[in-house]
């Protein structure tokens, strides 16, 4: 099962316990009119997407050591550039299906200025590694999940 939970009445503000990527982060989906009280799943944008060069010879490590994350909740992602999940693979349907009804599947547009703060948002923008958890993430429904994204670039 999937749980929300709603911020607080009153002005939205950005958790004030996190570092200065989510923070920054937050501040600029705020500027550009986004709130987290009105976030439409639906409105997250979809588009076709072909698997990369490094997705490619990603899965193939990935299939080969998938048994190492049995029972767990790992889910694992490829974004390009503007944040459309390209490649992602789940260690258990549990997991899929959880991100499945929020709308983070294959060919989701997950970037900044869509979703507000999220990993692959933050990581895009910032070109850093970053870690988003709980009420870090801009979207309700993502508040039960913990994602840790970094940008990869070809030299």
């Amino acid at each position: 099962m999937i749980t929300s939970t709603r911020p607080p009445a009153g002005p939205v503000q950005p958790p004030a316990h996190n570092g200065d990527l989510i923070r920054q982060s937050w501040d600029r989906a705020l500027h550009r009119g986004l709130n987290p009280e009105t976030f439409n799943i639906d409105e997250i944008g979809e588009t076709e997407v072909e698997i990369g060069e490094l997705a490619q010879a990603a899965m193939k490590v990935i299939n080969a050591t998938a048994s190492t994350l049995d029972d767990t909740n790992t889910w694992i992602s490829f974004a390009n550039p503007k944040g459309a999940i390209t490649y992602q693979w789940a260690a258990n349907d549990s997991i899929r299906k959880q991100l499945d009804r929020v709308n983070v599947v294959q060919g989701a547009v997950i970037d900044e200025q869509s979703v507000g703060p999220s990993g692959i948002a933050i990581a895009l923008a910032s070109g850093q590694p970053v870690t988003v958890s709980g009420n870090d993430h801009f979207n309700p429904l993502w508040r039960h999940l913990v994602c840790a994204a970094s940008p990869v670039v070809h030299p």
